[in-house]
Parts: structure tokens; sequence; C-alpha cells
């Protein structure tokens, strides 16, 4: 089991592996997420399997990478219609 500093850092670190790869795909190069989704599972049971304090005390941060992973999915999703659009051009 996961110590509340260990969890806490891996959520900062996946927070800043979606920031990084932002920038990445801003600049035209190919972003980086490998097996994000088993990351962030594995890293929300750890969360989960905390004392209740230190369950409550990184909900800041889980509540932070949803919001990311929201937000970096509508981007994905304009980016893609961009590409669509590009692809087929309207008259």
């Amino acid at each position: 089991m996961m110590t509340r500093e260990e969890v806490e850092q891996g959520l900062r670190d996946m927070i800043q592996e979606i920031e990084n790869t932002r920038i990445d795909l801003s600049q035209g190069k190919t972003g980086q997420l490998d097996n994000i989704g088993e990351r962030i599972t594995e890293i929300c049971a750890q969360a989960t399997a905390l004392d209740e304090e230190d369950a409550v005390a990184v909900r800041p941060l889980m509540e932070e990478l949803r919001e990311d992973l929201q937000r970096f999915s509508a981007e994905l999703q304009e980016i893609e219609r961009r590409l669509k659009e590009e692809e087929n051009p309207q008259d």
C-alpha cells in the first residue's frame, strides 16, 4: 500500500504528464500518455485504501486530475474535429 505522500506525488506526476502532453501537442509533437488509464485506476485504488483522514486530504488532487483529464479530452476532441475538417473541407 502507498503512503499519502506517494499517492499525492503520483497524482501530481500524472497532472504534470498531462500538461507536458498538452504542450507537446500544441507544438505539433506526439504526446505520450502511456497506460494512463491503468495508472489512474491504480492510483485511485491506492487513494481509497488510505485511512479516512489521508483519503480526504488527497481528494483535491484527485479532483484536479479529473478536471485536467476532462479538459484534455475536450482539447483532443477539438483537434480531431479540426483534422477531419482539413481532410474534408466544406466548399
